[in-house]
């Protein structure tokens, strides 16, 4: 997906969501699990000019073989995630699990929809891969 597509991603968002885009601050980032390991300068740089995309409830976020180059962290509201063996999980953003991305691989291993409206950050992998090799 190229940088462009990435920015325009959120188009794919419905209006009818009650939820509205939020800021995307250096506070919020350094809640979530691996991005708050970056240094400050980087978390200042990613949070400038950017806003959560927030989608309906019954919106499928990623189906599970689908591929992406963003990971999905949960802000608001409940998604359900569903694996192979067809068992669901709920997760709600007020909890542990939320901290951590809802996906951060290349390809999806999971199928997540909302349950209730969400608001999400979508965060390109390479940001918070490359604190591990270090080129950023």
């Amino acid at each position: 997906m190229s940088l462009m597509n990435f920015f325009n991603k959120g188009k794919k968002s419905a209006s009818s969501s009650g939820l509205a885009p939020e800021a995307i601050t250096v506070e919020i980032l350094k809640t979530l699990i691996p991005i708050r390991s970056l240094s400050d300068e980087k978390l200042q740089s990613f949070a400038t000019e950017r806003n959560s995309e927030v989608f309906p409830a019954n919106k499928i976020l990623f189906t599970q073989g689908e591929t992406d180059d963003s990971a999905y962290y949960l802000l608001k509201g409940t998604v359900i995630i569903s694996d192979s063996a067809g068992k669901n999980y709920e997760v709600d953003a007020n909890t542990p699990q939320a901290k951590f991305p809802l996906c951060s691989g290349i390809k999806h291993t999971l199928t997540v929809i909302a349950k209730t409206d969400v608001s999400i950050l979508l965060s390109l992998i390479h940001i918070w891969r490359c604190r591990r090799i270090e080129r950023c």
